[in-house]
């Protein structure tokens, strides 16, 4: 059976269409890539990367949050961030129903890297308000997937940074996260 000589596409695959010199047109149809252009972005990348890290770094206690689920991405981003980039990192993770897996995971990877990590576990009525919001406000072409990640922003922005700090953030969806008792200024 033949394959593709660039990307070892069996030729027995749909318009695989193997040429004389065994490159498939899949391949031949992608055309040549301008290496120098490719270059210039990644360059360009770097620099934006460097910048934002530099702008981050020693700015408070911490300098980013890292959401730490135990999967492989989550645990390779902390790494990364840690290791690679020298960040000061303060690891959370939501509390929602992770599996036993995820949590040796979490407190493997918190434990290797030295990383102070929080966790937050949402009062049993959030899930059955926050599971009917999605199931209300999906995404026509993503499902929840979208409207997940904006729920958690919310939820995370009510954690408590070691020293008793709270951060919030504005996103609130449909009103679905208990609120603080507003002060009324003295007098009133």
């Amino acid at each position: 059976m033949g394959q593709c000589k660039r990307c070892l596409l069996p030729e027995t695959a749909p318009r695989a269409d193997l040429d004389h010199a065994g490159i498939c047109a899949l391949c031949r149809n992608q055309g040549v890539s301008d290496s120098t252009n490719e270059e210039e972005l990644r360059k360009q990348r770097e620099i934006d990367l460097q910048a934002a890290l530099d702008d981050c770094r020693g700015r408070g206690e911490y300098d980013c949050m890292v959401n730490l689920s135990g999967g492989k991405d989550s645990c390779y981003l902390l790494y990364r961030i840690k290791k690679d980039y020298g960040l000061n990192v303060l690891a959370y993770t939501v509390n929602v129903n992770l599996p036993e897996v995820a949590w040796k995971n979490i407190h493997r990877t918190v434990e290797r890297l030295d990383v102070p990590h929080l966790t937050y576990t949402p009062p049993k009525d959030l899930y059955r308000k926050l599971f009917r919001f999605l199931l209300q406000n999906q995404d026509p072409k993503r499902g929840a997937v979208r409207t997940v990640c904006w729920c958690l922003l919310a939820v995370n922005g009510r954690l408590r940074a070691p020293g008793g700090r709270r951060k919030a953030y504005p996103a609130d969806p449909g009103g679905i996260f208990p609120r603080p008792a507003r002060r009324r200024p003295h007098g009133l």
